[in-house]
């Protein structure tokens, strides 16, 4: 499996990532308070997120989207420092969406497939989702596939490589300046 990191010293060269719903699988925990909204938070700064983009915390918590926009908004200061910017907050807060999820239950998949094809019309992401699981590695079997449907929530392997070369290539060709691609190889 590879993994391709890239570091960068000019943001303002890299185009915006495409219109996309990132949905994060375990959104109440303390890596999504820690880390994922803060980087979000330094792509949304950088100008690395499409206008078009939401985020979709799911989690066990029975909260709504304010609630889950406060728990966001109580440590970010202390997660960014002197890199806070309100008005970059306000951005991205608002996009901040929850869903309360039994991973088990095979009916909230249909839910969660609902919630995504509202945020698709409501932000214009055009069907693009990441998705992130920050569960413990016994669960990952359960959100692998949706019940009842008995494909991959993603693609499959062969459409996610795919897809994943066909950006690589763009981003390479397009970005010009301080991009650099560092491509570390594990072999198993």
């Amino acid at each position: 499996m590879c993994l391709v990191s890239l570091t960068q010293s000019n943001y303002t060269q890299a185009p915006p990532a495409s219109p996309n719903v990132t949905v994060i699988f375990g959104a109440g925990g303390d890596l999504t308070r820690r880390k994922l909204i803060p980087a979000l938070f330094h792509l949304c700064d950088a100008g690395l997120l499409s206008d078009n983009f939401a985020v979709l915390g799911l989690g066990r918590r029975d909260v709504d989207d304010d609630s889950f926009r406060d728990l966001m908004a109580e440590h970010i200061r202390d997660y960014v420092g002197t890199a806070f910017d309100q008005s970059v907050w306000e951005r991205l807060v608002e996009r901040l969406h929850y869903m309360k999820i039994d991973i088990l239950d095979g009916a909230d998949y249909e839910r969660l497939r609902a919630c995504l094809e509202e945020l698709d019309a409501r932000r214009g992401t055009e069907g693009n989702y990441l998705f992130y699981t920050a569960i413990p590695p016994s669960l990952f079997t359960r959100v692998d596939r949706l019940p009842g449907r008995g494909r991959p929530i993603a693609g499959d392997r062969e459409q996610l490589a795919a897809r994943r070369r066909r950006e690589a290539f763009r981003a390479g060709s397009g970005i010009r300046g301080g991009l650099q691609l560092r491509r570390r190889c594990r072999t198993s």
